[in-house]
């Protein structure tokens, strides 16, 4: 889990916050560094990764391959598709009774 400072970094250092937004996360930033507050309230907490994950700023939501950031190679390729052909044909069940 992403610490509170480490997280309003993110989202202030992201340019897509409104104005209203950056000065409130603004000055809870500052809130945790002077040590008025140490920590976020959970509410705080929860606006702040809802925004972060939105904004497409985690890390591990990230698909690097997808947006072109990452190349995958042939080798790789080939070996995710023999394990998929190795996994079988998915068989089909009608509904049960009861």
């Amino acid at each position: 889990m992403i610490d509170d400072r480490h997280l309003l970094n993110d989202l202030l250092d992201s340019e897509k916050l409104t104005d209203e937004q950056a000065e409130a996360f603004l000055k809870m930033r500052d809130d945790l560094v002077t040590g008025k507050y140490p920590k976020l309230t959970p509410r705080q907490r929860d606006w702040a990764e809802d925004l972060h994950s939105r904004f497409g700023l985690d890390p591990g939501a990230e698909n690097l391959v997808s947006s072109g950031q990452m190349k995958v190679s042939d080798a790789e390729r080939k070996s995710l598709q023999d394990f998929v052909a190795g996994l079988g044909p998915k068989h089909l069940r009608p509904p049960g009774r009861r």
